[in-house]
């Protein structure tokens, strides 16, 4: 049995001394040290992103996961998840009023840059790229404005509806 997991997983299984004895110390030893080595990285880690930790705080957080939790931890984990699942994002939608903002706010900063720039055909170039990036907004718009039109003349045309 000790073959296959060998070839599985040969950190875990335990090795054999040139006497043929087993030893577990020997795996715990190295194990030890690995996770020594990985605690150092991810504290070398830590101060390359300015985050204040040090061994300490990396050694209680793999500690902290090897005690069971109580029946309150549970309760809470689950009222945790419960409260995520009904907590759901209003969905997004566009609005004419939202996009039209929009595209003044593009063209305002186009004119800026037009006003800056000597070179109109670096200019004309950005601005080209610019509208053709904002193009799939534009349909939207157009289609919400087309659809808006649409309902109100049906709304015009066709009597108010009573039961």
């Amino acid at each position: 049995m000790n073959a296959v997991w060998k070839k599985l997983c040969p950190g875990m299984v335990q090795r054999s001394t040139d006497r043929g004895e087993q030893t577990m110390a020997h795996t715990v030893v190295e194990l030890t040290q690995e996770l020594q080595r990985t605690t150092e990285t991810c504290v070398q880690l830590a101060r390359k992103l300015d985050l204040q930790a040090d061994n300490a705080d990396f050694n209680e957080l793999i500690w902290s996961h090897n005690e069971e939790l109580t029946n309150d931890d549970l309760i809470q984990l689950e009222a945790f998840r419960q409260s995520e699942e009904n907590t759901t994002m209003p969905p997004k939608k566009f609005t004419t009023k939202g996009l039209a903002e929009v595209f003044n706010l593009v063209d305002t900063s186009l004119s800026k840059l037009e006003s800056m720039d000597s070179d109109t055909e670096r200019f004309e170039n950005v601005c080209r790229h610019i509208h053709a990036s904002i193009s799939t907004y534009k349909a939207i718009f157009i289609k919400i404005r087309i659809d808006g039109f649409r309902y109100r003349a049906l709304r015009e045309c066709l009597p108010p509806y009573s039961r």
